[in-house]
């Protein structure tokens, strides 16, 4: 089972869509899993590369995949310090640093099989962002994490959009994708295509992380809704009060996604819906979604 369904087989789609072919695109790949992984073992890699599920890494230590995303970014959406993702995975690192102690107590695990573990986990967090800059600022306000990435492909994405529509820059930004895929957890906004597509992926990998659904952290709790723009209608209801557009719980609504309207963006902490105020951006937090998915048959001239 999976808690996203929908994600789960979205993922799906894109592993079979993204499946690599050119030569160059593996050779990068195998490279980055091989930093993710800690590995040099060409076999273990290609076969994390072909295979559905993933291969088992039990000795790598744990990642964090964040995606810094600026530039064409900036004229929508809120500005997020770098500090602001670190939080959350400092918090991850603290909590996985609390099961090991546990796992470690060998007083009360009297007769237990289980091997003792590293008794301090290597902070490692893998970075995807197209501005440079935020490499080197990670670098120098937060060494004691290892960075796991390379500036080529954040210069690859380019700062303008004139430049991301070249092969290299399709290469880099489906590497990223696959690579963030890879990691152990998520922290990014969910409003970005890449990191959602990551988290699609990431539900394929069965063998190591099973249901992986909740593999990832939002940068602020009003982001905290997965999303795939074009929903086809689905049922909501408020799980507490607006009352600034007087809805009171259990108030129930339809998610429509039109864009030429508003409708269904999620943007900032906020989705828009009609209300009978007339069409409102609400908070998330306020609400939940029952997401339904259809395949509809979309008219095509000459098939």
């Amino acid at each position: 089972t999976n808690g996203e369904p929908i994600a789960w087989f979205t993922g799906h789609l894109l592993n079979y869509i993204l499946r690599p072919k050119d030569a160059t695109l593996k050779q990068r790949l195998l490279a980055v899993f091989g930093r993710i992984f800690q590995s040099s073992d060409a076999r273990a890699l290609e076969k994390e590369l072909t295979e559905l599920g993933g291969n088992h890494w039990p000795d790598h230590d744990p990642i964090v995949g964040i995606h810094v995303r600026r530039t064409d970014k900036a004229p929508e959406a809120v500005y997020h310090d770098v500090s602001e993702y670190m939080d959350k995975v400092d918090r991850y690192f603290e909590l996985r640093e609390a099961e090991l102690q546990m796992s470690n107590r060998a007083r009360e695990w009297v007769g237990d099989a289980q091997r003792l573990r590293k008794s301090k986990l290597k902070r490692r967090v893998m970075v995807i962002t197209e501005v440079p800059s935020v490499i080197d600022d990670l670098m120098k306000r937060y060494p004691h994490y290892e960075i796991v990435n390379s500036k080529e492909n954040a210069k690859a994405a380019k700062t303008s959009m004139d430049g991301r529509f070249t092969f290299e820059s399709e290469l880099s930004i489906i590497v990223d994708t696959i690579g963030l895929s890879r990691t152990d957890f998520l922290v990014c906004t969910l409003s970005s295509n890449i990191c959602r597509s990551a988290y699609e992926i990431m539900q394929t990998r069965h063998n190591q992380l099973g249901d992986a659904s909740r593999n990832i952290q939002p940068i602020t709790n009003g982001d905290a809704l997965y999303h795939i723009n074009g929903y086809c209608s689905s049922p909501g209801e408020f799980l507490s009060a607006d009352r600034e557009q007087h809805l009171k719980p259990g108030y129930h609504f339809t998610y429509d996604y039109d864009f030429s309207h508003g409708l269904g963006i999620i943007r900032n902490g906020t989705v828009t819906i009609y209300t009978p105020n007339g069409i409102q951006p609400v908070p998330l937090h306020l609400l939940q979604i029952n997401k339904l998915f259809s395949v509809e048959t979309i008219p095509f001239d000459g098939v």
